[in-house]
């Protein structure tokens, strides 16, 4: 079961980058680089306002996998209902809160270009429509979750991919007008809400029951919980997307899309984690209810597999990082971003390790600690990211962003070693080897000739190769994966 939610999981995030490779070239050549960058904000703030569901929708993941793992299903709908109503309050607070501050914060999105203005307080007034929206269907995809239909989200997630990237271009199509652009994405949004209300209907137990029923006793444990993860869902995204308003207040907008468009490359690979976290954490939350020593063994296998797949992708990313861009874009656009494709994915890839501790973290109900690590990295990551923008331009901000991520995956596996001890089975020679493995390909895609840079790089991509299977990976490891493998080649033969 866990298997078959991970694949369906890992369809839902790939088709969108399948999609965002294709679409963003000729969504630069027809917005141009300044009003691309708006366009990238407009993504930003249309997936983080979702944290005025105040981490419900998480909550809500956790309590119904915990009853359901226990076999204590009475009562459910009016966990689903108080879930609902809250985000839903919170959803509309949200949107009054977007109207007030869109006028300061389209004058500070659109800095060092005034005619933005005007289009960026626009689309954010057209974000704060969707905002209840969007909080609620936080909520019900928590519900999905629970119940292990992530073949509905991930059906979901693929349509929400076409809009997102496909939509913008057949709408440019028949207006220049960025505004047009976001409410055509507002529109999807509220669609996307009406098939989440549809399939967790389809899922919830008990129909003679309303499953919009309010239950008073649910609303202290969901608030709590969902509290602190509010708290990390405010500050996590702050962490990771508050270097793109920095880089257009200290070096002007229209270097945005050189910073951004990498990332947008880049924190695609999050999607690998993400297939395994969305299904682990509900997971992690059953095991614990029931039996702990399966924490360990989940925890373990699945960080070892994590850095067995992502080694050898980030030496692809790093030691190709010129040619790739120069590939996907341009020669004088790879010019001035490879630096900043180099450092986000290294970043990346060891936030993509670090989430798997954090979901452990979060999953035995001690979001408390890991909303109170970002409240003391916020603050650190803010004055790092202005000296380095600052010094450094858009290298430097994607330098400050990597350095966060690796702080804040010691801190992560710090509090893990003391909270919920679980070992990963890694040895220093190891971590040593992904080290020089890594930074080999950094060199390689850094100073070496153009006419050798492919060569080495391969080589050094072969090397991690053999790291990954061979050191990270234990006996278990390999033969789970060569188990999966097996089954996929039969089904597509057969």
């Amino acid at each position: 079961m866990l298997v078959r939610n991970v694949v369906f999981n890992l369809i839902g995030l790939a088709a969108p980058v399948l999609l965002a490779v294709f679409c963003i070239p000729p969504l630069i050549a027809q917005l141009g680089a300044s009003t691309f960058g708006l366009l990238t904000l407009v993504w930003v703030v249309l997936g983080y306002f979702s944290i005025f569901d105040l981490g419900i929708g998480r909550a809500l993941t956790l309590a119904v996998a915990e009853r359901r793992a226990r076999h204590d299903v009475a009562g459910l709908n009016g966990w689903v209902g108080t879930g609902l109503a809250l985000t839903a309050a919170l959803g509309l607070l949200g949107a009054v809160v977007l109207v007030c501050v869109a006028g300061p914060l389209s004058g500070v999105i659109a800095q060092g270009e005034p005619a933005l203005r005007s289009d960026a307080r626009q689309a954010l007034l057209a974000i704060a429509v969707a905002l209840p929206f969007v909080t609620t269907t936080a909520a019900m995809r928590g519900v999905l979750e629970s119940f292990d239909r992530f073949d509905i989200t991930s059906i979901i997630r693929v349509g929400m991919g076409f809009v997102t990237y496909l939509g913008p271009l057949v709408v440019l199509h028949f207006t220049s007008g960025l505004v047009a652009v976001v409410w055509f994405l507002v529109g999807a949004r509220m669609l996307a809400w009406a098939v989440h209300l549809v399939g967790m209907l389809q899922v919830v137990p008990s129909r003679s029951e309303s499953p919009l029923r309010l239950a008073a006793h649910t609303l202290r444990p969901l608030l709590i919980s969902g509290g602190w993860m509010s708290v990390s869902n405010l500050v996590s995204p702050l962490l990771s997307y508050l270097d793109r308003f920095v880089v257009a207040y200290v070096v002007g907008a229209a270097m945005v899309a050189y910073y951004t468009t990498p990332y947008e490359a880049i924190s695609r690979l999050t999607m690998i984690p993400e297939a395994l976290l969305g299904v682990l954490f509900p997971a992690l939350g059953a095991a614990m209810a029931t039996d702990r020593s399966r924490v360990e063994a989940l925890y373990g296998q699945s960080v070892r597999v994590l850095l067995a797949v992502m080694l050898p992708i980030a030496t692809v990313f790093i030691g190709l990082a010129e040619p790739l861009l120069t590939l996907w874009i341009d020669a004088a656009f790879a010019a001035k971003s490879f630096g900043v494709w180099q450092w986000l994915t290294l970043g990346v890839v060891v936030n993509c390790i670090a989430r798997v501790t954090f979901t452990l973290i979060q999953s035995q109900g001690r979001a408390d600690v890991t909303a109170k690590l970002h409240l003391i990295e916020l603050p650190c990551f803010l004055v790092l990211l202005f000296w380095l923008t600052q010094r450094y331009g858009v290298n430097g901000a994607a330098a400050a962003w990597c350095i966060r991520a690796s702080v804040d995956f010691g801190l992560l596996l710090w509090v893990q070693n003391r909270l919920v001890p679980a070992s990963l089975h890694l040895g220093a020679p190891t971590l040593l080897a992904m080290l020089a493995v890594l930074v080999g390909a950094w060199g390689a895609g850094h100073w070496a000739p153009a006419s050798s840079k492919v060569p080495m790089a391969l080589g050094i991509i072969l090397g991690s190769a053999v790291v990954a299977c061979g050191l990270v990976l234990r006996t278990a490891d390999r033969q789970l994966l060569l188990s999966l493998a097996s089954r996929v080649t039969g089904r597509l033969r057969r």
